[in-house]
């Protein structure tokens, strides 16, 4: 005869449940340790940066920060001009509006009449590629934000500086690209463009100045049937490029009218075009963030305001570890990216200038 106790067999459940949960690394949270890498100066001299700001805070984000390798990069849209730094801070390379500046004999100059400075990337050469948007005043809404839809082309740099040619959309510089999301490099220094207009996104890949690859998504692309009278449309949220190039990770948020009801994240191989499903998620903050190693799949928690977290999934789905950057407090402005490496890098922006550090 067995006796079954329902309580207690609800409690082991539970019990087993939260193990699970905690082997896995769901409520396990690894706090990142920093590294200083250098610090970049504020300011008009030619090794430094505007940061435009008064008593209430920032005033414009005119800057942003790429690390890559053994240099920083760093673009300053008030004075129209991108900066290479060392690791030590020492400015070796200043593109842009510069010529007429005789100061710092050290740092090599390359006068280029930038409009709008946009996304940079670099490839393992220290090929560097920077959007050029062109000023426009043509913008639309989406989900209560501004895109604007100005024309871009990209500009490609060699690891002196020089200009050495100009990518568009088919790879000559004749059509330009939109609003442009993101730019990546995989393995084989194949540049991706990763482009879109207000609800259509398009993956692009170049090897050199050939185009290789195109895709486009439109509206309609991720559709759920729930029964014969219901479907829930899929809004792509974003795009990341696998490392080795045959493929990205998409973000899909499904709606029901304009009611959030689950995000999907799908792996899309490039030549068999067909999207995998990995995770679908029921909680609206967490967001795609980067995929790491062609393995790893970060999730930005968005609600944190005061640190930042992220969830970590392999391609199975199976969660394997929260980690979090706290961030300093006090400062004007804060972001968080991803290095050649693979290592997470952020930079602060204070009156004085940019600190920048490395996470692990």
């Amino acid at each position: 005869m067995v006796i079954k106790d329902n309580g207690m067999i609800k409690k082991s459940i539970a019990l087993l449940a939260f193990c699970v949960m905690t082997s896995c690394g769901y409520f396990r949270v690894t706090d990142l340790k920093s590294t200083k890498v250098c610090t970049i100066p504020s300011g008009t001299a030619l090794h430094a940066v505007s940061i435009n700001y008064n008593e209430s805070g920032l005033q414009d984000m005119s800057f942003g920060v790429v690390l890559a390798d053994d240099k920083v990069y760093v673009k300053d849209n008030i004075q129209r001009k991108v900066l290479v730094y060392d690791r030590k801070g020492n400015c070796t390379i200043a593109i842009g509006n510069v010529s007429g500046i005789a100061d710092e004999k050290d740092v090599k100059k390359t006068q280029v009449s930038f409009d709008v400075i946009g996304t940079m990337v670099i490839d393992s050469e220290n090929n560097l590629y920077v959007q050029n948007r062109l000023t426009s005043v043509q913008r639309i809404s989406a989900a209560g934000t501004q895109i604007d839809m100005s024309p871009s082309f990209i500009l490609v740099f060699n690891k002196e500086g020089n200009l050495q040619y100009t990518i568009g959309q088919t790879g000559m510089p004749t059509v330009p690209f939109y609003y442009i999301e993101y730019l990546e490099i995989d393995n084989n220094d194949r540049l991706f463009v990763i482009a879109r207009t207000y609800d259509i996104w398009s993956v692009y890949r170049f090897d050199k100045r050939q185009r290789d690859y195109y895709m486009t998504f439109t509206k309609n692309h991720f559709v759920d049937m729930v029964d014969a009278n219901t479907s829930y449309t899929g809004k792509i949220e974003n795009i990341k490029i696998l490392n080795s190039g045959d493929g990205f990770v998409l973000s899909v948020a499904y709606y029901h009218n304009t009611r959030f009801k689950y995000r999907k994240i799908y792996s899309y191989d490039m030549k068999g075009s067909q999207p995998a499903e990995i995770l679908k998620l029921s909680e609206p903050k967490n967001e795609l963030f980067t995929v790491i190693q062609n393995k790893y799949i970060y999730l930005w928690n968005v609600e944190d305001t005061n640190d930042v977290k992220f969830l970590l999934y392999n391609f199975d789905g199976t969660i394997i570890g929260n980690i979090r950057c706290k961030f300093p407090q006090q400062v004007l402005f804060s972001d968080i990216g991803i290095s050649n490496e693979g290592k997470l890098y952020s930079y602060h922006a204070y009156a004085s200038g940019l600190d920048i550090y490395e996470w692990e």
